[in-house]
């Protein structure tokens, strides 16, 4: 009897009729729940109908009886996979590659995607290429690898592994929409939209296709287009959070302030970060010279997320730039108080806030408190640190520092001081040097407008003489 349901399951199978299969394999396990084959196959087949939690139910009891079952042993980590149990996926794969006989060459591309998905990516850029030493065709393998130099950004590379996957495998949409990634982090906009348009001439209605079409249209500045693509997304899901989040970005980009809030607040209420749409609202207001209603986005967004390191340094940038020093020294105290004790960027705002206040021996200790490999060619870390020491009257060490900056970055470095609305220059000419005397005379002034009075006179000298010096 056993037999006979089994066969007849086959055949079931055989027809496409996997439902019926799965149901007559249910009834053979029942019959004979000692045969871990019969769970095994019941188990692909409730895999093979995207059932990955019944599927695993099924694979236990194939285990049970036998635990080093390499077939058993990969399904799971399969299953495992679809469930979102990535840690537990990779353990699984990662016995199968050791048991003999087991099929190893899917057990390193189970380990890849699992440490991927674990951004764990050089760890799954070893997986992957290991992978390849066994089957240098093997197009999962190249895609895999892909998504690993992607996640490394290592960019280059990665678009050259995904054009040898889709070489293996014309049209497949998954590995095009990874193309399309890559192109838009090598600034290719229009090839990256090209790639994922080939992928919605198959699928209209690809989520991740529409996705990345609204995204590339967004780097091509169209946003009427990008919001057209992610509207045809929300229609079929109404909550796609990445969808809602590109909405708020099109919307900026239309100026549409009114509708992004309300975006930005469901998305929050949803319990998503809205920190980075923040950012980008507050960025572009400050571009169209609206620092007090940048200021706002950004204020509303610490009250979302109050010590967001990134919110606090755009929220000490724009009180800097309105000459509210004492209030940005305040935000730089609390930036500080949230952040771990060797971050570069954080540091680097909160010197920005104790050098306009005079606090320049803070900014030293601040700064060189920095291991080097955090410094690395951070232009920044040397111009702050070259702004204290000037204010500390050190001119020969800060004369060094300018110098290490001009060096890294000569035109971001130079314009950062000199350009503003009252100076002009010819286009495309290189700024002047930046020197102690320059610097320490924008210190003085800022401090006199601000009606710092006092000693008046040696500074005013002391004024007379830098300018003269420089």
């Amino acid at each position: 009897m056993v037999e006979g349901l089994r066969e007849q399951a086959e055949r079931f199978a055989a027809d496409g009729q996997l439902e019926q299969a799965r149901d007559l394999y249910a009834r053979v396990c029942q019959l004979a729940p000692h045969r871990a084959s019969y769970w095994l196959r019941l188990a692909q087949l409730r895999y093979d109908m995207d059932q990955a939690g019944d599927c695993l139910q099924a694979l236990q009891c194939a285990l049970r009886l036998e635990p080093q079952n390499p077939a058993a042993l990969l399904l799971a980590s399969a299953a495992s996979l679809e469930l979102g149990h990535h840690l537990q996926a990779f353990q699984l794969a990662e016995q199968v590659a050791r048991i003999k006989g087991g099929n190893r060459l899917a057990a390193l591309l189970n380990q890849a995607s699992a440490l991927l998905r674990l951004e764990r990516f050089a760890e799954a850029l070893d997986a992957a290429e290991v992978a390849l030493s066994l089957d240098q065709n093997q197009p999962v393998a190249h895609s895999t690898r892909g998504s690993a130099l992607l996640g490394l950004g290592r960019y280059e590379e990665a678009l050259a592994a995904f054009e040898r996957s889709l070489a293996l495998r014309p049209g497949h949409g998954p590995v095009s929409i990874n193309q399309a990634l890559a192109l838009r982090a090598l600034k290719r906009p229009s090839e990256a939209l090209a790639a994922v348009d080939a992928v919605l001439a198959v699928d209209p209605d690809a989520p991740a296709a529409l996705l990345n079409r609204a995204a590339a249209l967004l780097d091509l500045a169209r946003p009427q287009d990008a919001l057209a693509a992610l509207d045809r997304l929300l229609a079929r899901q109404p909550q796609h959070s990445k969808a809602l989040l590109n909405r708020a970005l099109a919307l900026l980009q239309l100026g549409r302030y009114v509708e992004v809030q309300s975006v930005v607040q469901s998305l929050h209420a949803a319990g998503q970060s809205v920190a980075g749409t923040v950012l980008v609202a507050a960025e572009t207001l400050l571009r169209q010279d609206r620092a007090a209603q940048a200021l706002n986005w950004i204020e509303r967004g610490l009250s979302w997320h109050p010590d967001q390191p990134e919110l606090l340094r755009g929220k000490i940038a724009i009180l800097l730039a309105q000459e509210r020093y004492r209030t940005a020294l305040t935000a730089a105290e609390r930036l500080l108080a949230a952040a771990g004790p060797e971050q570069a960027d954080e540091r680097l705002a909160a010197a920005a806030a104790f050098n306009a206040n005079g606090r320049f021996q803070e900014t030293l200790a601040l700064l060189d408190a920095l291991p080097p490999a955090m410094i690395g060619d951070n232009w920044e870390f040397h111009a702050k640190r070259g702004e204290a020491l000037a204010g500390l009257d050190r001119f020969a060490e800060a004369r060094a520092s300018f110098s290490v900056a001009d060096r890294l970055a000569s035109r971001t470095f130079r314009a950062n001081y000199h350009d503003g609305p009252f100076q002009s220059r010819p286009a495309d000419s290189l700024p002047p040097p930046v020197t102690p005397e320059l610097v320490r005379i924008n210190y003085e002034f800022r401090r006199l407008e601000h009606a710092d009075w006092q000693d008046y006179d040696r500074r005013i000298a002391e004024i007379q003489r830098w300018t003269e010096t420089a």
